[in-house]
């Protein structure tokens, strides 16, 4: 049925979850390392095409500041 809820698989899953996180640790690093304005939008864009090896050089970044 249209607009109803949805359920997602366990790879679904954890594929959502993949996403967030990366999400949350690019728009941190975008906005309080880099200082973007714009640094949402630049996330969304960024989420699904950086590497999880890319991704944690980047948390090892954000956790030496």
């Amino acid at each position: 049925e249209r607009y109803s809820a949805i359920t997602l698989t366990d790879e679904g899953e954890k594929v959502a979850t993949n996403i967030l996180k990366k999400h949350k640790v690019l728009t941190r690093f975008f906005s309080d390392i880099l200082k973007l304005d714009n640094s949402t939008e630049i996330a969304c864009a960024v989420e699904h095409l950086i590497s999880d090896k890319n991704l944690e050089k980047i948390q090892d970044f954000i956790s030496k500041q």
